[in-house]
């Protein structure tokens, strides 16, 4: 019997102990685990054994330790909806907003409208269920993984569930996966969409992703504050969150170009595509269609510039005919900002939507505020009729 010590080769294979192992073996199958490729080969290889190729591809990407900020110019049609608190309607709005887009008075064709669920937690998302669509075939966010950090967006968008006309979902809901989507998944989906969508509409609830994924932190920022006097506290904080509180590794800055002499700011990324403000809404919407007059648009960074944003005023549940809820002129006041709206405590859409029937409908007056809003939100995009 041998007394060789066991070696890690397999049994299988002959053992000649005057022919030394090599690590030879071991650079056979190149994989991230091995070791540099830069490490010395031997001085005299076999030459029926050639040495494979150990440099790796040029379109392997590296994945970052923080997200780095996109500069692929998609980020112009995503539009970020959050708020300080739950429970402050901005799910709903994000969805009445989604529709309005797709609904818009006056198009040909209906352009496509990509409504993505963003409050991801593990007792977070579920926009699905909320808006009556959880029975609809298609992906949801467990089903979406882009390893290279891309995905491909007109594949995405046919696989995603119809939730209304022009408008598809793309949903999270925690009871399906118990992992939720990586950040780059996160990051790769909204470009994808951005790129083949002529708009992104995305529930980001609290924000908490903002700080992670560089397609929302570069996008329309549009904070949702409740009506009330605890609404305009938290909103003041949110504000003041959303201009000073994404790290700077994250924040692709979308500024403003300084205020013309008029006090209409235009989003200098997008002017050159047919940006700019448009005319016709100030008497049909109220005050939701007064931003050709408004020089506040932007909220202001630490660096001097402005993030594009549009705040949007929501009356407080339980608050009726607007008695106990601030008016968006009070609160605009208070936070030094225009305030847009107001979105309003609809009892019977409440309803519908605790019943699980979704949008099955909207006031008029509802409808004439989610279509100034949807103008306003166009224009700040920089977008005219968006992409078909």
């Amino acid at each position: 019997m041998s007394t060789t010590p066991a070696t890690p080769m397999a049994p299988t294979m002959p053992m000649t102990p005057t022919t030394p192992a090599t690590p030879t073996r071991a650079r056979k199958s190149p994989s991230p685990a091995m070791p540099s490729p830069n490490m010395p080969f031997p001085d005299t290889p076999s030459p029926n054994t050639p040495f494979p190729d150990m440099s790796f591809p040029d379109t392997m990407p590296a994945m970052p330790a923080a997200p780095a900020a996109p500069d692929d110019g998609t980020s112009g049609n995503v539009v970020v909806l959050t708020s300080a608190t739950g429970g402050a309607g901005t799910s709903t709005f994000a969805a009445m907003l989604a529709t309005a887009l797709a609904d818009r008075p006056g198009d040909e064709t209906v352009p496509r409208v990509a409504l993505v669920d963003a409050d991801i937690g593990t007792a977070s998302g579920g926009l699905d269920v909320l808006l009556g669509a959880e029975r609809e075939n298609g992906l949801r966010w467990h089903d979406v993984h882009a390893p290279l950090g891309t995905l491909d967006g007109a594949a995405l968008w046919h696989d995603l569930p119809v939730w209304h006309d022009g408008v598809r979902l793309l949903a999270f809901g925690p009871w399906q996966s118990g992992e939720p989507p990586a950040w780059w998944d996160i990051h790769a989906a909204v470009t994808a969409l951005a790129g083949w969508c002529a708009i992104v509409v995305v529930d980001a609830g609290r924000g908490a992703l903002l700080r992670e994924v560089p397609a929302l932190a570069a996008a329309v920022q549009v904070p949702v504050v409740q009506l009330s006097v605890l609404g305009a506290a938290r909103g003041r904080m949110q504000l003041e969150w959303l201009a000073a509180g994404i790290p700077d590794a994250v924040v692709h800055r979308a500024v403003l170009a300084e205020a013309e002499h008029d006090g209409k700011a235009r989003h200098a990324g997008n002017a050159a595509s047919g940006g700019g403000g448009r005319d016709g809404h100030d008497d049909r919407d109220g005050r939701a269609g007064r931003a050709g007059r408004d020089d506040r648009n932007g909220i202001g960074d630490r660096d001097g510039t402005a993030r594009r944003m549009l705040i949007i005023g929501a009356e407080p549940f339980g608050s009726s005919r607007g008695r106990g809820a601030l008016s968006p002129d009070a609160l605009g006041d208070y936070l030094g900002h225009t305030v847009h709206g107001p979105l309003l405590a609809d009892p019977q859409l409440a309803l519908d939507m605790l019943e699980g029937r979704g949008l099955a409908g909207m006031s008029r007056r509802q409808r004439r505020v989610l279509d100034g809003i949807a103008g306003l939100v166009l224009d700040l995009c920089g977008i005219e009729g968006g992409r078909r």
